[in-house]
């Protein structure tokens, strides 16, 4: 009896003992799997913060680019108006020229005409002045 009974506590202990150490190995496992799990996660983690910050950096240097299209644009629209406005004064300079030259042609013209009126009254003058000397000769 002491001996069937020490041989079903040894069968029992055997039993409790591998159910200890499969459990311990199991809780080992189990260790290593969380910790596996937890390392896993952190890197996961590290990655999304990554991928975060990457898609943020694009973002901001799509913005930039954006911002420095805006800008060129805005140039280009000043350089635009700039020459609109350079071409109008340079039209109106022109415009004034031909005013200048067309008065200058004008007065041009009227002091050849009052020239020639002159010219005409001289030599009317003239011939007055020498029928008066001619009337003068005849008188004598």
């Amino acid at each position: 009896f002491f001996f069937s009974s020490r041989r079903r506590h040894t069968r029992c202990s055997g039993v409790s003992w591998a159910r200890r150490c499969v459990q311990e190995t199991d809780h080992e496992e189990t260790l290593q799997t969380q910790e596996e799990k937890e390392i896993v996660q952190e890197e996961v983690r590290e990655l999304n913060e990554l991928q975060d910050n990457e898609e943020t950096v694009l973002i901001e240097e799509e913005q930039e680019i954006i911002q420095e299209e805006v800008r060129e644009m805005v140039q280009l629209l000043d350089h635009e108006e700039n020459f609109s406005t350079q071409k109008e004064e340079e039209l109106a300079q022109e415009q004034m020229k031909e005013l200048n030259e067309l008065q200058d042609d004008e007065e041009t013209f009227q002091i050849q005409e009052e020239e020639e009126i002159i010219q005409e009254e001289i030599k009317e003058l003239i011939q007055l002045q020498n029928q008066q000397e001619e009337l003068s000769l005849i008188h004598i």
